[in-house]
């Protein structure tokens, strides 16, 4: 079940200290023509994707996803981007995909 971010943080939860899960990795028909560049590489391509990173946490004992990271790119980016952050706890691995897009924005 995913629980959208405002809703969530209204809700009385205990946070798990856990990693970004990949929640979705899928190819958006569309190219960065009309999407800007990969966010990882910052190359365009004819095929993005996009990914979706959730953030587990618990409530009433069951184990929800607050989503909490969206990013276009290369599907191969964004899955070698997910192997660097995905045994870090979440709040690294969203300081590590907001310095990437800082790099890319200048």
């Amino acid at each position: 079940m995913q629980v959208d971010i405002d809703i969530m943080e209204q809700m009385d939860f205990e946070e798990i200290s856990a990693p970004l899960v990949m929640q979705k990795l899928k190819g958006v028909r569309r190219n960065s023509a009309e999407l800007g560049p990969c966010e990882v590489c910052a190359s365009h391509g004819s095929e993005m994707f996009l990914m979706v990173l959730a953030e587990p946490f618990e409530h009433d004992g069951e184990t929800k996803f607050a989503e909490r990271s969206y990013t276009f790119g290369h599907e191969k980016c964004l899955r070698e981007f997910y192997e660097q952050v995905r045994n870090i706890p979440a709040a690294q691995a969203m300081e590590s995909i907001n310095l990437m897009r800082q790099r890319q924005h200048g």
